[in-house]
């Protein structure tokens, strides 16, 4: 009987290993929200915030809420601000996106990511931790607290310089511990490696080879692939979508996806493709990076996995037809990858996401029971295994334990001393070194504390570096370019301008006009009168608004801010 039990204990532990509900709760838009812990996924109600663009979500294992974020303010699982959690540096109306991920050497503590701003100059990107274990205490549980000492820390480029880009993303380093901190600006992509010694502020510089018309340039999206087994010395796929708010650029919107090391956070020279669209301010892969969604008021799937000297491509969903246009795009922990349409009340899905010619677009996925999506989704929250040991040469260890559940693992030896403690609030504490272990005097092991200090090798595989062998005959490279503006139909393309603006909005379209609508953020719709392509909206409030216009090719959707 006792062998039978340990026989089914065992059979469950990798379904209790991989049941992680982190990322059970989104919440996003117009106070919208969606829970995907069950097969149907079903609307929330009860968010407090309003975000146009960026926002950022984080449960526990078993899918309860901790808090949510639009980069402004922090919400706790009561939707109420939390404790130092107001002032942060990202903007409700007009940063595309932010991101969060568990500290590599605290499973309690989370690190929050917020972008920039192209305007003002005074923005800048930064990170904020998150305590789970501090904060104002509702049923016996704390409901956290952002850190005082970790808040709005600037996030800088090698010479000290502050970043202007709406754009950031995060990806794993091969050692399954740390991870890399993606930020695009100019005409590189600057990597900031974060392991449980914290956030290392020198950047690994990759260039991004953008054309030189292009800088300075304005980021709003950069996303990761999954990680792939490219055959090749690259792990993921980087795309990076830019905006060059200028009427007579000579295109506003560029999209390239290039190849990406998860060792060495850099940018690979084994694949890129450069899109020229007239809209591309979206994009996701599937769960397996094979397939790349991309658009705005079209939206194409790409196939990179394709062998071919040219872009394997088609359109899953012709906006114009309907008057939709798609700004915010995400796929979920399940693989579900779901889209976002401006003032919608419901959200959008893309259907076989992960079979090249087979998907679509379904725009009443899930009904938002009153709500509406905005601009963006929030990405997903990067686990990392804060509790798998990363190996060290040795370690001093002089001051109070503020790890929780952690093992410090070196290869030689770890020595405490001075004033080296822990209690009840660690947890579980072990010290492993593969030489010896010196508690020297003043080491306080206090009550509460599970403290263990072992004599052990050092092998965790995943932090030993990787390295890949390469012959020229498995090296991918590839190098394309798709130029899709023909397919949208240039002669009929429309530009507002400038965008933000605080008197005159000029519309270029070489189609005529045959109406044009403007919503508040709530939906109101706006009088407004277009004389001679142009609205005066010097006399509207301040803020973000959405306006359509139609002409007889169809009907698009475009955002404007009103300084």
């Amino acid at each position: 009987m006792k062998k039978f039990y340990i026989t089914i204990i065992m059979a469950l532990l990798p379904i209790l290993m991989f049941s992680q509900g982190e990322n059970d709760n989104w919440y996003f838009g117009n106070y919208a929200g969606v829970n995907f812990s069950n097969p149907s996924p079903t609307a929330l109600t009860n968010s407090q915030m309003y975000t146009e663009e960026a926002s950022g979500a984080v449960s526990d294992s078993n899918g309860n809420l901790l808090f949510y974020t639009n980069g402004e303010t922090i919400w706790t699982r009561e939707h109420q601000p939390m404790q130092n959690g107001t002032g942060l540096t990202g903007h409700t109306y007009s940063t595309q996106q932010l991101a969060i991920a568990k500290n590599p050497a605290n499973p309690k503590q989370y690190y929050v990511f917020t972008a920039a701003l192209t305007e003002p100059t005074s923005s800048f990107i930064a990170y904020s931790i998150v305590d789970m274990t501090q904060g104002n205490i509702v049923n016996g549980q704390p409901l956290g607290k952002v850190l005082t000492n970790y808040k709005n820390i600037p996030i800088v480029d090698q010479n000290g310089n502050q970043f202007q880009t709406e754009a950031i993303t995060l990806v794993m380093h091969s050692d399954g511990v740390s991870f890399w901190v993606l930020v695009p600006n100019g005409n590189n992509l600057y990597s900031y490696r974060v392991t449980a010694a914290g956030f290392n502020p020198i950047p690994v510089v990759s260039s991004v080879n953008m054309l030189s018309e292009l800088i300075p340039t304005s980021y709003f999206g950069i996303r990761a692939s999954p990680k792939i087994d490219s055959g090749s010395g690259f792990t993921n796929y980087i795309s990076i979508s830019l905006w060059r708010p200028a009427p007579n650029a000579s295109y506003f919107y560029r999209n390239k996806v290039m190849s990406f090391n998860d060792t060495t956070g850099q940018i690979t020279s084994h694949y890129s493709i450069d899109f020229y669209t007239e809209k591309s301010y979206i994009s996701e892969f599937n769960k397996d990076g094979k397939i790349l969604y991309l658009g705005q008021n079209r939206i194409y799937a790409v196939d990179l996995s394709a062998s071919s000297s040219s872009v394997v491509y088609n359109l899953i969903y012709n906006g114009y037809n309907t008057g939709k246009s798609f700004w915010g795009i995400q796929r979920n922990s399940k693989n579900e990858i779901y889209i976002s349409s401006p003032l919608y009340g419901y959200l959008s899905k893309i259907t076989n996401p992960d079979t090249y010619g087979g998907s679509g677009l379904n725009l009443d996925e899930i009904y938002l029971q009153g709500k509406t999506t905005y601009l963006g989704l929030p990405q997903q929250l990067l686990i990392t295994n804060a509790n798998t040991p990363e190996c060290f040469p040795n370690k001093i260890l002089q001051n109070a334990e503020t790890n929780v559940d952690y093992i410090h693992a070196v290869s030689d030896y770890i020595i405490t001393l001075d004033n080296y403690s822990t209690d009840a609030s660690n947890n579980s504490i072990t010290l492993q070194a593969n030489n010896y272990v010196l508690l020297k005097p003043n080491t306080s092991i206090k009550f509460g504390s599970d403290f263990l200090a072992k004599i052990e090798p050092c092998n965790n595989s995943k932090n030993q570096e990787r390295k890949d062998i390469i012959t020229p005959t498995e090296q991918k490279r590839v190098s394309l370019t798709l130029d899709l503006r023909e397919k949208i139909g240039d002669d009929n393309s429309i530009k507002i301008y400038p965008n933000p603006t605080s008197d005159i909005l000029y519309i270029k379209s070489n189609s005529k006009i045959n109406r044009v609508e403007v919503f508040d953020i709530s939906g109101k719709k706006i009088i407004t009168i277009l004389n001679d392509n142009k609205i005066d909206v010097k006399n509207f409030p301040a803020g973000s608004y959405i306006i359509n216009i139609e002409t007889k090719e169809g009907k698009i959707t475009e955002k404007f801010i009103k300084k």
